[in-house]
């Protein structure tokens, strides 16, 4: 059998520090684009909010 396999026949998990941070496996892209994504909704809620008043 060529892939790691547990005693249950299962596949292995990813390890536990994998598991409860996954944003460290992440693309700095990735977490640059949602930074990004973020910072343009807040602009327009205080556009709105500003156009509002």
């Amino acid at each position: 059998m060529d892939r790691p396999v547990d005693s249950g026949g299962y596949p292995r998990r990813a390890p536990a520090y994998r598991r409860a941070l996954p944003w460290a496996v992440m693309s700095p892209t990735w977490i640059w684009m949602q930074v990004a994504i973020v910072v343009f909704v807040l602009a327009g809620m205080i556009v709105a909010v500003t156009k509002l008043v």
